[in-house]
């Protein structure tokens, strides 16, 4: 997409800080942001009971497997970190792969849940109704917070908030090509990306398959999502508030595939008719798979190709190996399309997106990656839709010194890679997770502070040697957040960077210029 006429100031900040904000923060410059991707599975709830609510205090703060709490979202509860709603975040100890049903009910307002992981990040969240439920396969170990609240956002009252730890992945009913079959959606399932309701139906499919799905009801609200064998996200629908639905795609590859049919609208369950159809074969463009720094490479964004993890446009997924540290650039071009580039890491977290930090309508991403391991530039569109050949660059500008984790100092007139985690303590004035870094300074210094992250909405506090506080800013989540201010005496200062919930964790990077 490109900019509009007379924003070139909010195009060159966007294109000069990139998910942790290197070329940006070197200049003073503001960000971007990105947003997760989603975790797949599917959970049978039939055999677990719900328990009785046990009384608890208007502030629930945790919860096990097992049990239903009661709990009240009130004013001075937190914001969530995906919608900025307010909402009661409720701790939960959890393994990988544990397979998990949550629900909660209010007769205050409409509930909305939101599960963040042990990295702040989200794990899933639910459709927005008066009674949300969310069916969720754990990542990793670690301790989850179920964010509780509304869908508007700003709701307050009491609610029940039910947790149940379920047994393997529910088995969907067979559906094979060349099938017309019926269905019900009774609301025991919810879908693993978006939460709708919905009853999994399951079929083998080969690469290069020509599908389609069609779902007609006069009952439901239809929504139709396809999984990968893989668990990814292959294709879904929009709401177009009518009496049927349809995904027409090329299988990816090989394997069982399944077919979420359900509800946007969860009051609206009953009867489906589900068709699928094999309409041909399809051979595919030439297709990307790694690529390795300084290199240059061709490939084709196609009907084959699977839907990034982030936005769920159609996209090529091409993998590197990286290490924490180093600095990379990405360049995504086309003459053939209006790019979208993506880049997540093993767990399908998103680290960097961007539409048009390069020339004209193509992408460019420049980050500071934060772990070792094998990332996925997912190359694709900004429609989400559009085909076409393409090439993508990646280059390596070095690593950059010191560990992006627990930065710890700093100085005037340099810039430094952070990483805000759950170990980090809490700012002073929000009580929020926060990285404390030391600028030694002296009176009557001028200095600016700018703090810019693609991974979430920034905040920054600065504190003097005799803990009073300097200044903090929270600028909108596209943007860096800076502060300016003349230091009022000699010693050691301390600029906690943190985010505007209080609770996410990620890279950012940080720069302090002399004035």
């Amino acid at each position: 997409m490109t900019p509009a006429d007379g924003d070139e100031g909010s195009t060159s900040r966007r294109r000069l800080l990139q998910a942790g904000g290197i070329a940006a923060l070197a200049l003073g410059a503001a960000g971007l942001g990105g947003s997760p991707g989603s975790i797949p599975g599917g959970s049978n709830t039939s055999e677990a009971e719900t328990p009785t609510p046990t009384p608890v205090p208007a502030d629930q703060r945790a919860i096990e497997y097992g049990e239903t709490v009661q709990g009240t979202v009130d004013a001075g509860d937190e914001r969530d970190p995906e919608h900025d709603g307010l909402a009661e975040p409720v701790s939960v100890a959890g393994s990988a792969g544990d397979r998990i049903a949550v629900e909660a009910a209010s007769q205050a307002f409409d509930a909305r849940l939101v599960v963040t992981g042990p990295d702040g990040k989200l794990v899933g969240q639910s459709a927005t109704d008066e009674r949300a439920r969310l069916e969720l396969r754990l990542p990793t170990d670690g301790e989850y917070t179920i964010w509780v609240g509304s869908r508007d956002g700003s709701a307050t009252g009491e609610y029940t908030l039910s947790l149940r730890q379920t047994g393997e992945r529910v088995k969907g009913e067979a559906i094979g090509y060349g099938t017309r079959t019926t269905g019900t959606v009774t609301g025991q399932h919810t879908d693993p990306v978006f939460g709708n309701v919905a009853t999994p139906r399951d079929f083998d499919g080969s690469e290069g398959d020509e599908i389609l799905a069609l779902v007609v009801s006069d009952d439901l609200d239809p929504f139709l999502l396809l999984v990968g064998p893989d668990g990814s996200t292959v294709d879904v629908t929009e709401n177009d508030d009518t009496n049927t639905t349809r995904i027409e795609t090329v299988l990816p590859a090989d394997g069982e595939y399944r077919l979420w049919v359900g509800t946007h609208d969860s009051a609206r369950l009953g009867d489906y008719e589900l068709t699928l159809e094999q309409t041909g074969s399809y051979a595919g463009g030439e297709n990307l798979h790694t690529i390795a720094y300084g290199q240059t490479r061709e490939g084709e964004i196609d009907r084959s190709d699977r839907r990034d993890p982030v936005r769920y446009g159609v996209a090529e997924p091409v993998t590197f190996e990286g290490n924490r540290n180093d600095w990379i650039r990405l360049d995504l071009t086309s003459e053939a399309v209006d790019t979208y580039l993506v880049l997540v890491d093993e767990q399908g977290t998103a680290v960097a997106s961007d539409d048009d930090s390069g020339a004209g309508t193509n992408s460019r991403i420049e980050t500071v990656l934060p772990d070792d391991g094998v990332y996925t530039a997912w190359a694709g569109t900004y429609s989400g839709d559009d085909t076409g050949a393409y090439e993508l660059s990646l280059a390596k500008h070095g690593a950059v010194p010191g560990s992006t984790r627990d930065l710890r100092s700093i100085e005037p007139g340099t810039w430094a890679v952070g990483y805000v985690d759950a170990d980090d303590p809490s700012d002073p004035v929000r009580d929020g997770l926060a990285e404390p870094v030391t600028l030694t300074g002296k009176a009557d210094d001028g200095v600016r502070v700018v703090m810019g992250t693609d991974v979430f909405d920034s905040f920054l506090v600065l504190v003097g040697p005799d803990g009073s506080v300097v200044g903090s800013d929270d600028s909108p989540a596209a943007e860096a957040s800076e502060l300016t201010a003349t230091l009022p005496s000699d010693g050691a200062y301390t600029v906690w960077a943190g985010s505007y919930t209080g609770s996410a964790t990620g890279v950012y990077t940080l720069a302090v210029e002399e004035r």
